[in-house]
């Protein structure tokens, strides 16, 4: 029977524990399903939420904002297995909280979650600017759930508003995943038409000036 020096055993362990370690990770990142398209739902419910500020000016246009959620979730039920919508509310978690099941906002938000489960994300409002700890928080909670993304993902954003929030959030996504391709705005899934100051005659003119602007390195508008 060979006998073996302590700094042998030791070794050995080493080793031993860093295969195991390794089976670990490769086990982790074999279960982990690659996300194909990310869809950035922008402040959903925004406009109808805050109808004290004066944007909805009658029960016809407020009942249009409300109908635009639903075309929300009518997006979510399309939305595929190795697909994710990150949900960026327009409130702090806090007041979330305190408007769970009495906001239309809120009720629809849940709705969506119960269609895609842990493929969906909620994100907080926790201030205005985006970075790439928002993009790193984001992978973190995915591969939490099995999923796991890098910069060739595909990306879509679209809520409220286009010519503010959408625009703005989904070029700062962009900017901060360092997403090899333009994250694509899809204007039929915002405010577009739905209220006073955006129709879709307008949409020629909107997509010309952010998409030869500053912007239109990070989006494309349809």
């Amino acid at each position: 029977m060979s006998k073996e020096w302590p700094g042998q055993v030791a070794k050995k362990e080493i080793e031993r524990t860093k295969n195991v370690s390794k089976s670990i990770i490769e086990n982790k990142e074999m279960k982990e399903k690659k996300v194909v398209k990310i869809h950035f739902l922008i402040h959903p419910g925004y406009l109808s939420d805050v109808k004290f500020h004066g944007y909805i000016t009658s029960n016809e246009e407020l009942e249009n904002y409300n109908l635009l959620m639903d075309k929300y979730i009518e997006q979510a039920k399309k939305i595929g297995e190795n697909e994710l919508m990150v949900i960026f509310s327009h409130t702090e978690k806090d007041d979330f909280k305190k408007d769970l099941f009495t906001k239309l906002y809120t009720k629809k938000i849940k709705e969506i979650k119960d269609i895609l489960g842990n493929r969906s994300i909620v994100i907080f409002m926790d201030g205005y600017e985006l970075d790439e700890k928002d993009i790193e928080n984001i992978k973190k909670i995915a591969s939490a759930r099995g999923y796991k993304f890098n910069e060739n993902v595909l990306t879509e954003a679209y809520g409220e508003m286009l010519t503010n929030c959408v625009v703005n959030w989904a070029v700062g996504l962009n900017k901060a995943g360092k997403f090899i391709n333009k994250t694509t705005i899809r204007s039929k899934l915002t405010d577009l038409d739905t209220s006073d100051w955006t129709k879709s005659k307008d949409l020629p003119k909107i997509k010309k000036e952010y998409e030869e602007g500053y912007e239109g390195n990070y989006v494309n508008i349809i």
